[in-house]
């Protein structure tokens, strides 16, 4: 049989990507803008920002979940907070798509059973 561990002797191969240049745009422009007119109070915003976001929104919320019922109410709940949260949205200091999932992330943590 051959030993299929890495040797000790061989080091460890690694791909190192290049570090992102300073001032790169984040990705999802898009969702930047529609961010920001959510926090201007356009409600038309907040139905494309759904559109565009639910695709991978409602499947994390249903991880957290393993029940439709709740992953639905849940995914309400997180548009509910990007609605509020919006208007502090600054598109200089944090991306887009990092601040949806952060309140994706906050809304779990805050329905968690335990955590009240």
């Amino acid at each position: 049989m051959t030993d299929r561990r890495r040797s000790a002797s061989r080091p460890l191969r690694r791909a190192d990507p290049a570090p992102a240049p300073l001032g790169r745009p984040c990705y999802g422009d898009d969702l930047r803008r529609l961010l920001l007119a959510c926090g201007a109070g356009e409600i038309a915003a907040l139905g494309r920002l759904y559109d565009e976001t639910v695709g991978w929104v409602y499947p994390m919320v249903f991880r957290a979940t393993l029940d439709r019922t709740a992953a639905t109410t849940l995914a309400t709940d997180v548009y509910r907070r990007i609605w509020i949260r919006s208007p502090h949205f600054d598109a200089t200091a944090a991306c887009a798509v990092g601040w949806v999932l952060r309140q994706v992330r906050d809304q779990v943590i805050a329905t968690a059973p335990g955590t009240r």
